[in-house]
């Protein structure tokens, strides 16, 4: 993830950029909504990476954040055409490296906001 101000330096009037917005609203009082954006990326810098989102009622931003990277993950490697099984690029701690959130060569990161509802 990068600042603002350096990804609009990047960017040119009338550009055309890809982009996710996650909202989840509820008017229930004390009800735990969340949304998430999940991002996976490929060592190869020359590949591009996957976007995701998803928003949820009763998850912590921790369950939010990794089924957002799951699911940014799954369409990487669907995109790979990896021939490997799904399962394997599921969340697991163990599995994390010291480098960071990598798995099975997807650098793996996630923005989740979380709140409880509030009944006017």
């Amino acid at each position: 993830m990068i600042t603002r101000e350096k990804g609009l330096s990047h960017l040119r009037d009338g550009q055309i950029i890809f982009g996710v917005f996650g909202k989840c609203c509820s008017n229930e009082r004390r009800r735990l909504i969340s949304a998430s954006i999940g991002c996976a990326l490929p060592a190869d810098k020359n590949t591009y990476g996957y976007i995701s989102e998803h928003d949820a009622y009763g998850q912590t931003a921790e369950e939010a954040g990794d089924y957002a990277e799951d699911l940014a993950a799954s369409m990487q490697t669907d995109m790979e055409d990896f021939s490997k099984d799904r399962k394997d690029y599921k969340h697991d701690a163990d599995r994390l490296g010291e480098g960071g959130n990598v798995v099975n060569g997807l650098r793996r990161s996630d923005f989740c906001a979380i709140a409880r509802g509030v009944r006017l």
